[in-house]
């Protein structure tokens, strides 16, 4: 569905990055930040329940897009929201280590 961050975003208010359009397919598409010489490339990725995107990365069905120039001169950074509060009966399981 349409959320507010969406109507923000498309009128150019806000930067509203890492919302997958596909849940089952995962792409991450950075930001490129450049200042002199100091080059970020800014990963995020919106909620996504911690179950499925545990069977994502599983599957390996998460794929990063890196920068097309100076490939190995960029700071990486991932945003991921993700609850680490514990709820309902099994609790939250979380995106495991080492993906």
């Amino acid at each position: 569905g349409l959320a507010p961050l969406d109507l923000l975003s498309s009128a150019n208010l806000i930067n509203y990055f890492g919302r997958a359009s596909n849940i089952e397919k995962i792409m991450l598409t950075p930001i490129l930040i450049q200042k002199g010489q100091s080059r970020v490339a800014l990963y995020g990725l919106g909620h996504i329940r911690d179950e499925r995107l545990s069977r994502c990365f599983e599957r390996k069905d998460v794929k990063v897009a890196r920068p097309q120039q100076h490939t190995d001169e960029w700071f990486n950074l991932f945003a991921v929201h993700q609850n680490r509060h514990e709820r309902g009966v099994m609790g939250a399981t979380g995106v495991k280590k080492g993906y």
